[in-house]
């Protein structure tokens, strides 16, 4: 009897380190620095910072200099290339914007929709990329110093990792933008969060999966919370750091 209970227990350890394996087999072909550099590509000057910073731009176009005229749509072009910090990036935009009122013709959203397509290679990322986003402007009445953007941002494309192993492969991120705060006057990320999905296939490893939290500290990064870590990017010149834990 003793046997087969100790059989049995040890058919149960296995089963539960098999099980623990599987929760883990889709992070590890990464490292913890490599998935929140990948965050990192999607959420700085050259994803979805640019787009909330243009979208910004256009909802002042159509809120200010266009004195609210209800019914506001316009389509228009972006595209723009040169280096931030070490990085060098590349990207084009397409957007259909629009200005959205109440029955008393009273401005409530401003609503950004865009396809985009670019690239971006540094000293411990590289990709080529395309996605969309769909972003809803609120907080319009001028006595708000601040635009609140929510919606969603995605991309897809290839990716190669510097790190370690130099990983390369495809990867497709896609950004859950929630009460993001974007000054008006500056066009800086003041406060909000972003929740990122992230999948892909690398070849000589198979496929992986993973998330991550994105908090937007106010001055100009953010913590990027993967796999029980956390990491500051700067949104500027896409570098991230560790952050030590106190």
């Amino acid at each position: 009897m003793k046997t087969i209970k100790g059989s049995l227990l040890i058919m149960l350890w296995l089963f539960v380190v098999a099980c623990n394996d599987d929760e883990n087999r889709t992070t590890n072909k990464l490292t913890s620095q490599e998935q929140a550099e990948m965050v990192a590509s999607s959420i700085g000057k050259s994803g979805f910072a640019a787009s909330a910073d243009q979208s910004a731009d256009y909802t002042d176009d159509a809120v200010g200099a266009r004195m609210a005229q209800c019914g506001y749509a316009a389509e228009n072009s972006v595209s723009l290339s040169g280096a931030f910090g070490e990085i060098l990036y590349s990207f084009a935009y397409d957007y259909d914007v629009a200005l959205v009122c109440n029955g008393s013709e009273q401005p409530t959203k401003f609503t950004s929709d865009f396809t985009y397509s670019g690239s971006l290679d540094g000293p411990k990322f590289a990709s080529d990329y395309s996605g969309s986003g769909s972003l809803i402007i609120t907080s319009l009445d001028a006595a708000s110093a601040v635009y609140t953007i929510n919606g969603s941002y995605d991309r897809a494309g290839s990716f190669e990792s510097k790190i370690e192993e130099q990983t390369s492969g495809s990867s497709n991120i896609s950004l859950d933008i929630d009460e993001v705060l974007i000054n008006k006057s500056t066009k800086v990320i003041v406060g909000g969060s972003a929740d990122a999905s992230v999948s892909g296939v690398i070849p000589s490893k198979g496929n992986y999966a993973f998330d991550a939290h994105v908090v937007f500290n106010g001055d100009g990064t953010a913590n990027i919370q993967v796999n029980g870590k956390v990491f500051v990017a700067n949104l500027a010149t896409g570098q991230v750091t560790a952050k030590i834990q106190s």
